[in-house]
């Protein structure tokens, strides 16, 4: 195992639910994907997926690439990673309004201000970036969420962000909607090296609820089936719902599943939004131990003082050489901080607990982006090519020109 391999579970639906549709509204017979899964009362929410025992993979040496595994840790660009922040700050995901502060009037103007920046960010995300074995080149970026849950996959219900992703999936199906009716399905089907790329990257670090990948290459051919369902209001935008098409897959052992634990704000992960498998999932000795600061800390701050109840004691997991190390450096100033808490009687130091609070969740920012995926053999030839082309365009006009030099002259 590597130095941060992670023994945890994985959410998959069961297989007693996917069931063959080959003709009707749902699949059409164009489509390349044959099954699709049929929820408890075929309704949107919770699918009922089952947990699965796996061993998540340190990715760190592993050199995986977009091309062969379909995943890639890539610099975001500085432009974007200036703007992040700043739109975290007003706390509201996709284009969700969310409840006005101080009335009506303020939500909407705050929305607007959230609306401009997201724009301002995607717009600096077009431009080529660089891979290992491949150019990549963003014509045109958008779906801007913000994330974020707390320890072991818990929701926090503060209806700014979207909820972190706890199941197995692959985010769109590229015969299926909304691209269907939007009438460019067939871009990313018939133009070679035409994908849609998903950009993730943690705003704060990654001590929990990380983000995990899948190798395209262990996915068992034609395991893959559709999920129909409404997308969230977030993800909508000012549009409403809309029906979309995602997919699935059931668990298999062998499956090979990887993560970047020394991912950083800016660190960003690209892969395959109608290919790659991903999910969150829980470190799980280190998120117990955070879940433990959390009620501990929000008790102090319920009671203005520290509770009976025992201190944490998170020595024994920080000085574990597998805690990866975002957790470990979280829960050691989590320590310090309860130290300094408790030594005020009552407490004094309200935005230090805060603070604290609010450290123990995960958010991350994600967006999706059409993109060409160009490797560098073929990338070469069609630089040699395009200069060819010019070359010949710039014969052919020069001597274009030269003969009707020599036609002047004749006549």
């Amino acid at each position: 195992m590597g130095d941060w391999d992670v023994k945890t579970q994985l959410r998959f639906p069961p297989r007693e639910s996917l069931v063959e549709e080959t003709v009707g509204e749902f699949l059409d017979g164009n489509s390349r994907v044959r099954r699709r899964w049929v929820k408890p009362e075929d309704v949107d929410g919770d699918p009922g997926f089952q947990p699965h025992d796996v061993v998540v993979r340190d990715a760190t040496q592993a050199k995986a690439t977009l091309t062969k595994q379909g995943f890639e840790l890539v610099q975001l660009p500085s432009g974007v990673t200036d703007l992040l922040l700043e739109i975290e700050a007003v706390g509201l995901s996709g284009f969700l309004s969310g409840p006005a502060l101080d009335g009506a009037e303020q939500a909407e103007q705050q929305g607007k201000g959230k609306q401009q920046l997201e724009a301002l960010a995607a717009r600096r995300m077009v431009g080529p970036f660089l891979m290992q074995d491949s150019v990549g080149i963003n014509l045109s970026c958008r779906g801007f969420l913000l994330r974020r849950g707390g320890p072991l996959g818990r929701p926090l219900d503060d209806g700014k962000y979207d909820g972190v992703a706890n199941g197995v999936h692959i985010d769109q199906d590229l015969d299926g909607e909304p691209l269907k009716s939007l009438g460019i399905n067939w871009l990313f089907q018939r133009i070679p090296f035409l994908h849609i790329l998903n950009v993730w990257t943690p705003l704060h670090g990654m001590a929990m609820n990380p983000l995990t990948v899948m190798d395209v290459r262990t996915i068992k051919p034609g395991e893959v089936v559709r999920l129909r369902h409404s997308s969230s209001t977030n993800a909508a935008g000012k549009g409403g719902n809309f029906t979309a098409d995602s997919l699935l897959l059931p668990h298999e052992p062998a499956q090979e599943w990887w993560w970047f634990p020394r991912q950083e704000y800016g660190d960003a992960l690209y892969f395959y939004t109608a290919e790659t498998p991903h999910s969150a999932f829980s470190v799980p000795a280190a998120e117990e131990m955070l879940a433990s600061f959390q009620a501990f800390l929000g008790e102090a701050k319920r009671q203005g003082r520290c509770p009976s109840t025992p201190v944490p004691d998170a020595s024994g997991i920080i000085a574990d050489q597998r805690t990866p190390p975002q957790s470990a450096k979280l829960l050691q100033q989590l320590t310090q901080d309860v130290d300094v808490i408790c030594a005020a009687d009552p407490i004094a130091h309200l935005d230090l607990l805060d603070a604290s609070i609010r450290s123990i969740s995960r958010s991350s920012f994600e967006m999706r982006c059409g993109a060409f995926v160009v490797p560098y053999s073929w990338f070469g030839a069609l630089v040699a090519l395009a200069l060819c082309c010019c070359a010949a365009v710039v014969h052919w006009a020069f001597t274009g020109r030269r003969r009707n030099r020599e036609k002047v002259k004749i006549a």
